[in-house]
């Protein structure tokens, strides 16, 4: 029996996709479910470090050392804003080189003075990310679009690693019964 390959998947994001951020492992298992050969695995600091003190000078540097350092694949989730750290496991990301996958959920309307100070700083983000001309990223708006990129950029993923045939995407997707309106949006 083959071995199955282990692909952890570094998630990145404020906690206010805290429902995003869960649903992804709803993607990782309806994709895991079809192929035995690999196995996608969330990885998110709230599930897989201890609380306490920390080796490092600060947690999100052991954050980063033993989480987004050891995954290939890296999910950006962006709503109203873009914290410190948040911003650092981008750049961290880029700089090793890692599979980033960014999405920002559009939507938000802001209520307060600090809630558009945050939102112009990612908006700012945002512009930078165009500018550099690095990462192709999508938007999205409800929890079910989400859904719905992931699948497609995880199985692209899958593809250009040479850990699917060409033609295992449609059959992917035929296997997990999306409807004709979902294979058309991720066509």
């Amino acid at each position: 029996m083959t071995e199955s390959k282990i692909v952890p998947v570094f998630i990145a994001s404020s906690s206010e996709l805290m429902t995003e951020r869960k649903m992804m492992n709803h993607v990782f298992s309806e994709i895991n479910g079809v192929f035995s050969h690999i196995q996608f695995k969330d990885v998110r600091w709230e599930a897989h470090m201890s609380s306490g003190s920390v080796e490092g000078d600060h947690i999100q540097e052991d954050i980063n050392e033993k989480l987004l350092d050891d995954s290939p694949v890296v999910i950006l989730l962006l709503y109203s804003k873009i914290g410190k750290f948040t911003r650092e496991e981008y750049e961290l990301a880029l700089r090793k080189r890692k599979k980033l996958f960014v999405y920002f959920k559009e939507g938000f309307v802001p209520t307060k003075d600090t809630d558009l100070k945050n939102l112009g700083a990612l908006l700012d983000f945002k512009s930078e990310v165009e500018k550099d001309n690095k990462i192709l990223y999508n938007s999205f708006f409800q929890p079910s679009d989400l859904e719905l990129l992931l699948h497609r950029d995880l199985l692209f993923y899958l593809q250009e690693q040479h850990l699917l045939a060409d033609d295992s995407i449609m059959k992917v997707f035929e296997a997990l019964k999306l409807s004709s309106t979902e294979k058309r949006y991720l066509e």
